[in-house]
């Protein structure tokens, strides 16, 4: 495998591991999140360089980044609080909750990555 391959293989290797990283803490949000009228819940998302959809929030312009969130105007609000608001964090909980899992997943995708590249 050539230097070109290698780069080109590792680089969908992150992909696939930021893709599961995405899909598992969107889904865990969307559960978390409290619901009012339904429109946090459902704007919720996720978006690499490559896949995803960014229209719950923005698609990151550099490769090895995933981006998980909503372009809801109060959502920071919500995870966080106001002085007249307590806070209802959504975000935040369901990352902490799965960080252990996706550590360990994109461990085992680069992992075997770097196997098949010997």
């Amino acid at each position: 495998m050539d230097d070109h391959d290698y780069a080109s293989a590792m680089d969908k290797a992150v992909e696939s591991a930021l893709t599961k990283a995405g899909v598992i803490v969107e889904a865990q949000a969307v559960r978390n999140a409290p619901v009012d009228t339904g429109r946090l819940k459902g704007s919720i998302t996720w978006a690499t360089m490559r896949e995803g959809s960014a229209d719950g929030g923005s698609r990151p312009d550099r490769k090895g980044v995933v981006h998980i969130g909503t372009n809801v105007d109060y959502a920071q609000h919500v995870e966080y609080g106001t002085v007249k608001m307590d806070m209802q964090p959504y975000l935040r909980p369901a990352l902490a909750l799965h960080r252990g899992r996706i550590v360990a997943e994109f461990s085992k995708w680069v992992g075997v990555f770097l196997q098949r590249g010997k």
